[in-house]
């Protein structure tokens, strides 16, 4: 027997969906992944800022992919003095991770 016969050929056979509201767990989790990912990438530009003095490329690289732009704190082009303060404003664990050589007054 056909699948269509003459009394419903052409019409689909159609559901209703709820739509989903809010954010399910693997929003959640894809956020949390970002969110260790931006505090991946600014421990990585304060090391090599602070302990290589890898000016140059850190901000070459943040303008090549539009940080410089797109920063939310709008920090532009990085100097190591703006690095050495905000790694001062972090924890000693922290500062000591990043740069164990630094003294903050």
């Amino acid at each position: 027997m056909p699948r269509y016969t003459k009394k419903n050929y052409g019409k689909k056979n159609r559901h209703s969906r709820k739509n989903k509201k809010g954010s399910g767990w693997g929003d959640m989790l894809l956020g949390v992944g970002r969110v260790r990912g931006q505090k991946y990438e600014k421990w990585l530009e304060q090391r090599l800022v602070l302990v290589f003095n890898d000016v140059d490329f850190v901000n070459t690289v943040r303008k090549k992919f539009g940080y410089d732009k797109t920063n939310i704190a709008g920090r532009g082009q990085l100097t190591k003095k703006m690095v050495q303060d905000e790694l001062c404003k972090r924890s000693e664990e922290d500062r000591k991770l990043i740069d164990p050589n630094l003294k903050c007054d």
